[in-house]
């Protein structure tokens, strides 16, 4: 049984638990009626205040005791096979992470609605009608309106590119850089603030989404999106998204297509792991090397997400928190990895799916309000309250640490924005050259 960091302050919510099954919902009749009857008026008035009609899918998980409570998150720690002090591109990134437990083994645990208390808050207003919104939010509402109102059309794309609903010569042309056009243009891209994202200009094929359909005619962004500093983790992020300033503030790792985000992440400590170093495995490596590594991409996604909280920490020193979050994405769900460069604190939530179960073709409503509030997570975002927890330290992901002598050039010089990064050379083995004009250790005879 996991254990709940006591948040609850942050937004008022029960800690109660609930079906870990994500589901579409009550019908939006059947929902509605039952908020009326807790006291919520319908969307009448909303709609009048709006000035559109809004659509109430987006109120699906509102009247829920803890909204989104399948999207936990767990908090991890960076072991010490860390290469946060080599010059090495995010691809070659070495991560070696566990989940924090307490001391009954039972793991530390965030929920969603604790972190994103304010989007949820808004929403509940919004339905209820309880006050004026600002400016700002009714542009974020308007863009999560707009998605559910084009969904049929954005699951039509989606599921083709995505779910292989293609001819056998469409699948064979399509690659993953037009997974990575597809969820920018029909899904990503249109819950993100002011709809904008670029996606990094290196990819294999510049052009229009494939999806083929009439109603996709938009022109993909492509841009540089390399960050970091040659001296230690650097590289590109796949889609980069604006905040609602314009800000681009938001990254997005996209899997390859057969692969997923299941990361495997460790729960036992890392001094039992090198107990179990004693055993080699028929692999080559160590059995703990064999069984709790990452994949490259889960390294990676790490690393960039880290190296994107310090840039954003360096360029937004006033923000109210400096939670900041990367999406990890694949074909088939996402996970939600962010750190905070100011606390060095690491979550990860669970994978989350972006389609109900086979055979349906329908996009989870609760995914997709999920990305909305992250990419608005400027606006909705609250961070970690850590005057709730005894001992921060237990808590911290040990970067700062793995980082040694490297930590000011992430902190102060990492880059933002570049098309390329210089060449940092490495130690090799002795060459000709370079023992032709040593020292004899031992003198000669």
């Amino acid at each position: 049984m996991p254990l709940y960091l006591d948040l609850s302050q942050l937004n008022g919510q029960s800690m109660a638990s609930q079906s870990d099954q994500y589901e579409e919902g009550p019908s939006t009749s059947k929902r509605s009626k039952l908020e009326r009857e807790d006291g919520h008026g319908d969307t009448k008035e909303t709609n009048r205040k709006l000035g559109w009609e809004v659509d109430e899918r987006i109120f699906t998980y509102v009247s829920d005791l803890v909204p989104f409570s399948t999207a936990k998150f767990g908090i991890l720690q960076l072991g010490p096979y860390c290469n946060a002090t080599e010059s090495c591109s995010f691809t070659e990134a070495n991560c070696h992470v566990k989940t924090v437990i307490n001391e009954n083994d039972l793991a530390l645990i965030l929920e969603f609605n604790q972190l994103f208390s304010k989007g949820v808050q808004l929403l509940s207003d919004l339905k209820g009608n309880v006050r004026e919104m600002e400016e700002h939010e009714l542009a974020a509402i308007r863009i999560l309106d707009d998605f559910f109102k084009e969904k049929d059309q954005h699951e039509q794309s989606l599921n083709k590119i995505l779910r292989g609903h293609q001819s056998d010569v469409e699948r064979k042309v399509n690659s993953d850089t037009d997974t990575t056009i597809a969820l920018a243009e029909h899904l990503l891209g249109k819950l993100s603030p002011g709809k904008s994202y670029i996606i990094d200009s290196r990819v294999k094929r510049k052009g229009k989404c494939r999806c083929g359909f009439n109603h996709c005619e938009s022109d993909p962004v492509f841009g540089s999106t390399g960050i970091g500093h040659e001296e230690v983790w650097h590289g590109f992020i796949d889609i980069i998204f604006s905040s609602h300033a314009g800000i681009p503030e938001t990254a997005a790792s996209v899997v390859d297509s057969e692969d997923n985000v299941g990361l495997e992440i460790l729960t036992c400590s890392f001094d039992e792991r090198e107990d179990e170093r004693a055993g080699d495995s028929p692999g080559g490596g160590t059995i703990a090397e064999e069984k709790n590594s990452l994949s490259g991409a889960e390294s990676q996604a790490i690393a960039q997400t880290i190296v994107f909280s310090f840039i954003q920490n360096k360029k937004h020193p006033n923000l109210s928190n400096f939670l900041i979050p990367n999406i990890f994405i694949s074909t088939r769900e996402f996970r939600i990895i962010m750190y905070d460069a100011e606390k060095d604190i690491l979550i990860c939530s669970v994978p989350l799916p972006i389609f109900q179960p086979y055979p349906s073709n329908s996009l989870q409503i609760a995914s997709i309000i999920i990305l909305w509030m992250v990419l608005h997570y400027r606006m909705f975002c609250v961070g970690i309250d850590t005057k709730s927890v005894s001992e921060i330290r237990k808590i911290q992901s040990n970067f700062k640490e793995r980082a040694k002598d490297k930590l000011d050039i992430y902190v102060n010089a990492s880059k933002f924005g570049v098309e390329g990064f210089p060449l940092v050379p490495r130690e090799r083995l002795p060459s000709l050259e370079l023992l032709g004009f040593g020292i004899h250790l031992i003198p000669q005879k």
